[in-house]
């Protein structure tokens, strides 16, 4: 079975409520792959949090922003 995500929401932080195909959701805290995230990409989601809020489902699907980092 391959594992997508059918919809997401932004809670607080980097903290972020999911869905996926299989019916399974749960909350994740992304702050080490988005704060932790290297190179201009990961500095405007570390010095942002508005830029953290803003986010799509790619796709893939996958969590994506608009300044490139999914």
């Amino acid at each position: 079975m391959v594992y997508y995500l059918t919809d997401a929401k932004h809670v607080n932080g980097y903290r972020f409520w999911v869905r996926f195909n299989t019916g399974e959701e749960g909350e994740l805290d992304l702050k080490k792959a988005l704060g932790g995230a290297p190179g201009r990409l990961g500095q405007r989601l570390q010095n942002d949090p508005e830029a953290v809020r803003d986010f799509y489902l790619d796709p893939w699907p996958t969590l994506a922003w608009k300044c490139g980092f999914d």
